[in-house]
């Protein structure tokens, strides 16, 4: 399956309990990664390398990956990765005074 069809399946399978946002958010992550290459394909690496990415580059971070992080969790319960590539992701820390 590739990565656009298993986050067509995901959005279908939360029966819109996902707000635009968050899918805006997986969006971008999946045309990062490129939405016809193959879920199998997508490595801890490629996981952790996007993560990485965003929290340089944004001070919204954490929000946007907690989706992507959701999303990743979704394709190993459905048996579409063989290993837990939401682990991968790394939350940026709240900063607190």
């Amino acid at each position: 399956m590739v990565l656009s069809d298993a986050f067509a399946r995901y959005v279908t399978s939360a029966k819109g309990n996902i707000d635009q946002d968050t899918q805006i958010d997986i969006r971008r992550f999946v045309r990062w990664y490129g939405p016809t290459r193959p879920v199998k394909s997508l490595t801890p690496s490629n996981v952790a390398q996007y993560a990485e990415s965003l929290s340089s580059s944004r001070g919204d971070a954490r929000d946007r990956l907690m989706g992507v992080r959701a999303f990743l969790s979704y394709l190993k319960k459905q048996q579409l990765t063989d290993v837990s590539l939401a682990t991968h992701i790394k939350l940026p820390r709240i900063k607190t005074r």
